[in-house]
């Protein structure tokens, strides 16, 4: 389901890059979640592992976040258009583009 936000021209219309007068331009989305099958072993051993998808607009986002809370390996989704930052001592990541989680985009 798509996110709306009513501009001053009382206008429905998809969130905007924050901050700019510019609102063509879409951030993008940063969409993570902790990952419960890879986190403590191999490359995370003793570590948490968060997988970010990188989407280019809201609705790549909305089936992406579907996508891991409907999947029971993942737990705590966020979604930000800031850059995640994870602490190297605590944490892994892997960042992928949104169209490469193949499993949330079918239609």
């Amino acid at each position: 389901m798509p996110i709306f936000v009513v501009d001053s021209m009382m206008n429905q219309s998809p969130r905007r890059f924050p901050g700019t007068k510019n609102t063509t331009k879409m951030a993008k989305i940063y969409v993570w979640a902790t990952d419960k099958f890879l986190s403590g072993w191999g490359h995370a051993e003793g570590k948490i592992h968060k997988q970010v998808a990188v989407c280019e607009n809201w609705d790549e986002a909305d089936k992406i976040i579907d996508g891991f809370k409907s999947d029971k390996t993942f737990k705590h989704v966020n979604y930000s258009t800031n850059k995640p930052y994870f602490n190297a001592n605590r944490y892994t990541a892997t960042f992928r583009p949104a169209k490469e989680w193949t499993r949330f985009n079918k239609n």
